[in-house]
């Protein structure tokens, strides 16, 4: 008895969270407009739209200046404090314009899907999934392709992007 009481607390629960994702759609509109807000200059709306703690993994910087002024924020980190986000999405946003080219697809996926060059990162996004919904970004251009996932929360009727994990081939 003391089992089955158990086994429909932890399904009430898993209900409940997955009630509280966001439906594919959203989740893939407020990825694409969360990156595109901090790719262009946007950060309030950025910052507005980013959850912590916000955890950060696969940054990418194209040349040394840019090298130089994000060697603090590094390439992949957490932040905790919401006031901290806007010089870490100002550094990421520098890695993120390519997915906002418009040969790039972007689409909810189920962790089955998660691209093996992100297997570093699958556990961590496995477990977000159960509260999030993940959202894949992917462009390809000759030898150069990007992978993004975002994990996307719903809370009421906001949706926040809670992590950005990305890798890169041919850069």
């Amino acid at each position: 008895m003391k089992l089955a009481l158990a086994l429909a607390i932890v399904l009430a629960s898993a209900a409940r969270a997955r009630a509280d994702k966001p439906n594919d759609a959203g989740a893939a509109m407020a990825a694409a407009a969360w990156t595109n807000a901090a790719a262009k200059g946007a950060m309030d709306d950025a910052v507005a739209m980013t959850g912590t703690p916000f955890w950060y993994d696969g940054a990418i910087y194209a040349d040394a200046a840019a090298k130089k002024a994000c060697a603090k924020i590094g390439a992949r980190g957490t932040v905790s404090d919401a006031a901290k986000v806007a010089p870490v999405l100002a550094c990421l946003a520098m890695g993120t314009a390519p997915l906002l080219d418009a040969a790039a697809s972007w689409d909810a996926i189920e962790p089955p899907a998660i691209p093996s060059a992100l297997a570093a990162q699958r556990k961590k996004l496995v477990a977000l999934a159960k509260t999030h919904t993940l959202v894949l970004a992917h462009a390809k251009a000759g030898k150069v392709e990007d992978w993004a996932v975002f994990a996307v929360r719903a809370q009421g009727t906001d949706a926040f992007v809670d992590a950005y994990v990305a890798a890169h081939r041919g850069r």
